[in-house]
């Protein structure tokens, strides 16, 4: 999973930039995504 940090800067950034929490699925995707195809998504 990610670490809870990085979990939190995430969502954060998601709900300033869309206005919205990201959804559970997503955040489920992207933790089992590595790093570098985690980094081309966003």
């Amino acid at each position: 999973m990610l670490p809870l940090l990085v979990w939190i800067g995430f969502s954060q950034w998601m709900k300033k930039e869309f206005g919205c929490y990201p959804p559970r699925e997503m955040l489920v995707e992207l933790s089992k995504m590595g790093k570098e195809e985690r980094e081309k998504h966003l």
